[in-house]
């Protein structure tokens, strides 16, 4: 991957099929934000390197949205579609303040059972500290 279609950085290596034709591959980059530039690197059985296209991709939002489940909560709640890397999760009350803040990556269990009824807010910082999302969340 790439920031400037130049200079690539390694994210990952998929094993061989070692299959002359008709093999697929999948790898899963995570989240891209604004534009990324990606290339694959293909090594041949005797070690000659071979290098894709490049492909172009440019974020049209910085997150996909947040799935809680469930939500309404009674114990806790799955939290999944965080952005990449290491996040906080901040849960505030009604009246504004926190009362549960951790941290996660990819998806997290927040156990809210301690937690009186009513409505929440969870709000997600990304790595970089700049806010993620915020969603509202109830707790039975």
């Amino acid at each position: 991957a790439s920031n400037d279609g130049k200079a690539f950085a390694l994210l990952g290596t998929v094993p061989s099929q070692n299959r002359a034709a008709g093999a697929g591959y999948t790898f899963r980059a995570g989240a891209v934000l604004g534009t990324r530039y990606f290339r694959l690197r293909m090594v041949d059985a005797d070690g000659t390197a071979t290098y894709s296209p490049v492909l172009t991709l440019t974020a049209t939002c910085e997150v996909a949205p947040l799935l809680l489940v469930p939500n309404p909560v009674r114990d806790y709640v799955l939290v999944s579609g965080l952005p990449a890397g290491r996040c906080q999760l901040l849960v505030y009350n009604a009246t504004g303040q926190r009362v549960v803040h951790t941290t996660a990556e990819g998806s997290a269990r927040l156990i809210l059972s301690s937690l009186p009824a009513g409505v929440y807010l969870l709000k997600v910082i990304a790595e970089d500290g700049t806010p993620a999302s915020t969603t509202r969340l109830v707790k039975e």
